[in-house]
C-alpha cells in the first residue's frame, strides 16, 4: 500500500509474509491501515498529519491482514497512550448491485486453486500475460488481475470473489467506499473492460452491459474514529 510520502510493505500475502514495515507515515495514515476506514473518516489533533513515524513488526505464521490490522490497532493504542471513539456520520457511498435483468458473470465451477505463497491474491497492477483481447492471463494461485493502459482497463477474474471487483472499482473511483449489496455470495469468472478514468455514470453502464451489475451512488452512515487523545512522541518497545 502507498501513501503520499510513506509505505506499507510485507505481511499476508507479499513475499515477506513475517514482517510489515510501515514507512513514513503519518499517525493518522497508521489510523487508516489500522480501522481500514478512509483518510477522512479520522479525526484528531493536527500534528497528527504531519508527523512522520516508522513502525517494522514480525509477524506470526497463518497470520492474516485483518489480524495485521487489529495488532497495529493495539500497538497504536499502547504506544501513543491514545484515547478513540467511535461516531457514525453520513458519507457519499457507491453500491454495487444487480442490474435488472440479473447478473451474466458464469459461476466459477472449477475447485477454487489456493494462493501460492509469497503471492499476492488480488488487487493492483500485475505483472502478468495477456491474452489477444488484452486481458490479463491468470498464473495458478491468483484470482483476480487488472491490465491498465491508455485504452482502457482490463480485469480478469478467475473464482474470484465480488468483494475482489468492488475493491478494484474503488480503486478506479479513487474512492474506498464501494459496498457489495449484491447478495452474491459465490465465485465468479469474468472479464471487464472500461474506461482508464471513468466516471461513475460511465463505469455503471459497462459493469451494467458486461457483468449484468450497477452502481449507485448513495448516503450511508459510516463509523468514524475521533482521537481525544495521543502523545506525540510514542513509548520505547
Amino acid at each position: 500500500m502507498v501513501f503520499p510520502v510513506g509505505t506499507i510493505n510485507g505481511g499476508p500475502g507479499t513475499t515477506d509474509p513475517s514482517r510489515v514495515i510501515y514507512s513514513n507515515l503519518s499517525l493518522k495514515q497508521l489510523l487508516v491501515s489500522a480501522y481500514g476506514v478512509g483518510f477522512d473518516q479520522v479525526f484528531g489533533p493536527n500534528w497528527m498529519e504531519s508527523e512522520r513515524y516508522e513502525i517494522t513488526a514480525g509477524l506470526p505464521e497463518s497470520v492474516t491482514k485483518q489480524d495485521v490490522r487489529l495488532m497495529l490497532r493495539q500497538l497504536l493504542l499502547e504506544r501513543f497512550q491514545m484515547a478513540v471513539h467511535h461516531e457514525l456520520r453520513d458519507f457519499s457511498v457507491y453500491e454495487l448491485a444487480v442490474a435488472k435483468d440479473g447478473p451474466k458473470m458464469k459461476e466459477s465451477v472449477a475447485p477454487f486453486d489456493k494462493p501460492t505463497p509469497g503471492r499476492r491474491n488480488a488487487g493492483g497492477d500485475v505483472q502478468v500475460g495477456v491474452d489477444g483481447n488484452g486481458f490479463p492471463q491468470l498464473p495458478p494461485g491468483r484470482t483476480f488481475a487488472t491490465r491498465r493502459t491508455p485504452d482502457g482497463t482490463y480485469v480478469t477474474a478467475r473464482a474470484a470473489r465480488l468483494s475482489e471487483l468492488t475493491r478494484e472499482l474503488a480503486a478506479s473511483l479513487r474512492s474506498n467506499r464501494v459496498q457489495d449489496h449484491t447478495g452474491l455470495t459465490g465465485r465468479y469468472d469474468f472479464t471487464l473492460r472500461y474506461d482508464l478514468e471513468p466516471s461513475a455514470a460511465r463505469l455503471s453502464v459497462a459493469i451494467d452491459k458486461q457483468l449484468g451489475l450497477r452502481l449507485e451512488q448513495t448516503k450511508a452512515q459510516l463509523d468514524v474514529i475521533v482521537v481525544d487523545h495521543a502523545e506525540r512522541v510514542p513509548t520505547d518497545n
